[in-house]
């Protein structure tokens, strides 16, 4: 059988195409317009038209005096996500080796998602249980006090 050499495509493709770039555009747009303004000079804001061209903003954003300490805060961050994805990379090795062949520790390791499963439903249960007895007893704002301790 010899398929046609010509590829149509029908007005649905064409709508979806550019409903999807449209999408597109106001997902990432407001991202870009945010970064390109953000090299304005010292008097200028989040408007257009920009009032000069500097590095301003990101020297006052890494600087610890206005907006706390980020510079310290995007250095903890690295160093948190570094460490978990090392964590991460090593646990999932060992389940996917657990697939292939019997290693030490491999029952723990394979077994570890499902028993984080149960706990989480455990602790779910627990604390649903919890705000229904904390209600019962009459303690003011039941489950709406447990969220703001």
């Amino acid at each position: 059988m010899s398929q046609s050499t010509t590829n149509r495509r029908g007005p649905a493709f064409y709508l979806l195409a550019t409903f999807f770039a449209l999408f597109v555009i106001f997902l990432y747009g407001p991202m870009l317009m945010i970064f390109i303004l953000s090299f304005q000079g010292p008097t200028g804001g989040l408007t257009f038209p920009m009032r000069g061209v500097s590095t301003h903003w990101f020297h006052d954003l890494w600087t610890s005096s206005r907006y706390g300490d980020l510079g310290g805060a995007f250095r903890r961050s690295l160093v948190l996500g570094g460490l978990s994805l090392a964590i991460t990379a090593v646990v999932c090795l060992f389940a996917g080796l657990a697939f292939r062949r019997r290693f030490w520790g491999a029952g723990p390791i394979f077994t570890s998602p499902s028993s984080a499963l149960w706990c989480r439903a455990s602790f779910l249960v627990s604390g649903s249980a919890s705000c229904s007895s904390f209600s019962a007893c009459g303690w003011p704002g039941g489950c709406r006090a447990l969220a703001r301790i």
